[in-house]
């Protein structure tokens, strides 16, 4: 139920980037079984939304060593978004 409630609710609100965190997530988004290393560091398309996938909170946990990998992650979040607003400024003012 929870599921349901939470694509629901990206339904209504459209994002443009999204971070999955954890691969069991990320697996479920994309319904695909491709491991969380090979899902990294590449943007996927879901739904419309850019997709940027990572480790989750438990994970990072255990392996501090995977932080740099995430922190990457997070970067290339940024760095997506950041492409998005500015293609978006650009139609704006032409």
């Amino acid at each position: 139920h929870a599921v349901t409630d939470t694509l629901a609710l990206l339904d209504a609100h459209k994002p443009k980037v999204m971070i999955a965190m954890g691969e069991s997530v990320a697996q479920s988004l994309l319904q695909t079984e491709v491991s969380i290393r090979e899902l990294r560091g590449a943007v996927q398309d879901w739904q419309g939304a850019h997709l940027i996938t990572t480790y989750d909170l438990n994970h990072l946990l255990k392996n501090s060593l995977d932080k740099s990998k995430a922190w990457d992650d997070l970067c290339l979040a940024m760095q997506t978004y950041q492409r998005l607003k500015s293609s978006v400024q650009t139609q704006s003012i032409a």
